[in-house]
């Protein structure tokens, strides 16, 4: 019989190819999406945002114009894919690129920023290669290379997470990357346990206020999810592997006092053949089938309900919490279908904008005692929305508001559409909104909180945003209950960087 050991270390080693679908590549003539872009980014300012970073390292220390708040003291962390060419091979998808981690923080009137490319192990093959070789998320790469486990081919580009005093670049199908807080240099892969090592561990883990970690991933390719609890100093409470069918390709989560919650969109793998989209390629829309809603007893791993939405794709959740009595509440980005992923982030890497529709801002209800999922509208249908953050001694339990990108959904979609930040009071119904000027892009915005206020009052909200006009990247400090009002104070770097995804703000009291 299989140890649960010998077992959990098949699905780590497997992942790679049964998460992206090894079977090899297909040739390619030359590559006439490097060429595509690079002609369309002499012409399209906007392009800037998908443009490889010049180097492997940068470092500033730059003027902050206005006033920062004195009491909002701590760093902020951001990671993204960057290294969108490799050699003259161009990647098929925004969402392919290594890594690139930020570090920004404001002292004595003065931002001091730093960026480095990770050096996982991927980029290092590929370096010594010089070539690109290894395939991704929606690209692959001529005349590929063998792998033998997912973190071989593990660029570290979605997310920043700090816990248990370490710093972690995250991935979706593989370990998190420590780096180091001060100069960003990689420390190496990182494993909870030597039993966990390799497991998928998801770009979004949800740590509630006593420093309780709890994720997911998934291994699309056995029908299992992974679903993981550790405490606050990083060690493995609780691990699963759990069967649960189709898997789709879920990037977020949601956890409550009692349940974790995981949405399965009806976007199925059904192919096992290498085809240049990656793992991306394998997948299959199926609109007329629902979304499956998996309701998790967070103690005992087990799914104590399986409810159905209209079918829908979400990337991203704000948060959720439950009442005690069997009915759940969370909200998220709802978008209708996933083609914003397999049209319109794939061909801004050939410099061409293939318009989709924008994601709008719903709330949920789960009633388990009746068996029921249903979805609200939460804000108006003209207001497209993506990125929504929670401030983090929120995670949960109810809500008072939360920080996302927005734009005019009500007409066609183009470049730099979601370039307001939004603030949203669930409690009043209030919706604050401050739009960056038309040559910026914005990238996700962070809810901070204000130790003197109360809780769901006051703070700030933190984010950057690429001048495309300027081509330099710039950092904003907002008042969270005042953000119509613009900036308090705004620091522009002398470089521009790639549009990142996802990141983290440290208060400078646990960042040592």
């Amino acid at each position: 019989m299989i140890s649960r050991r010998d077992f959990l270390s098949r699905i780590a080693s497997a992942s790679a190819a049964t998460t992206f679908g090894l079977a090899g590549s297909e040739a390619f003539a030359a590559d006439a999406w490097h060429a595509g872009y690079h002609s369309a980014a002499k012409q399209n300012p906007w392009l800037l945002a998908y443009r490889s970073p010049e180097r492997e390292h940068f470092q500033a220390e730059v003027p902050v114009e206005g006033q920062w708040p004195k009491s909002l003291n701590g760093v902020l962390y951001r990671n993204g894919p960057a290294q969108h060419d490799v050699g003259d091979f161009r990647y098929r998808h925004w969402f392919d690129g290594d890594g690139l981690v930020q570090r920004f923080e404001v002292k004595d009137g003065r931002l001091f920023h730093v960026g480095r490319m990770v050096q996982t192990a991927k980029r290092t093959r590929e370096q010594n290669l010089g070539r690109a070789a290894l395939p991704a998320f929606g690209s692959t790469p001529p005349d590929g290379v063998g792998v033998t486990k997912a973190d071989d081919l593990n660029p570290a580009n979605i997310s920043m997470l700090w816990h248990h005093q370490r710093l972690l670049a995250l991935w979706e199908a593989g370990s998190p990357h420590e780096i180091s807080a001060e100069d960003l240099t990689t420390v190496g892969v990182h494993s909870f346990s030597s039993e966990t090592a390799g497991l998928p561990f998801s770009a979004h883990p949800r740590v509630e206020p006593d420093g309780t970690l709890w994720n997911f991933g998934y291994a699309s390719g056995s029908g299992r999810i992974v679903l993981w609890h550790l405490d606050p100093d990083g060690r493995v409470e609780k691990l699963k592997a759990l069967p649960v069918g189709p898997t789709s390709m879920p990037h977020d989560f949601i956890v409550t006092g009692r349940y974790v919650v995981l949405l399965l969109a009806p976007l199925h793998r059904e192919s096992d053949r290498s085809t240049d989209r990656g793992f991306l390629g394998l997948h299959q829309w199926h609109p007329d089938l629902p979304t499956r809603v998996l309701v998790i007893d967070k103690n005992r791993f087990e799914v104590v309900r399986e409810l159905e939405l209209p079918a829908q794709w979400i990337f991203h959740f704000g948060n959720g919490f439950d009442d005690g009595n069997g009915v759940i509440r969370f909200d998220a980005a709802r978008h209708a279908n996933p083609d914003v992923m397999f049209n319109t982030l794939s061909d801004v890497m050939r410099g061409r904008w293939t318009p989709s529709e924008h994601a709008r801002w719903y709330e949920y209800t789960l009633d388990l005692n009746k068996g029921r999922a249903t979805e609200t509208l939460a804000l108006d249908s003209s207001l497209g929305v993506e990125f929504p953050t929670v401030n983090g001694s929120e995670i949960g339990i109810p809500h008072q508001r939360v920080v996302m990108l927005s734009g005019d959904a009500s007409r066609e979609s183009r470049p730099g559409d979601l370039s307001q930040v939004s603030c949203w009071n669930r409690a009043t119904g209030k919706l604050g909104i401050y739009r960056y000027p038309d040559d910026h892009m914005a990238e996700e915005h962070l809810l901070v909180s204000d130790p003197s206020a109360e809780v769901g009052q006051g703070g700030w909200i933190v984010g950057t945003a690429l001048d495309c006009a300027r081509q330099a990247t710039c950092l904003s400090v907002f008042a969270a209950d005042r953000l119509a009002d613009g900036p308090l104070a705004q620091a522009t770097l002398p470089y521009a960087l790639p549009l990142g995804l996802h990141g983290t703000f440290v208060p400078k009291t646990t960042n040592g």
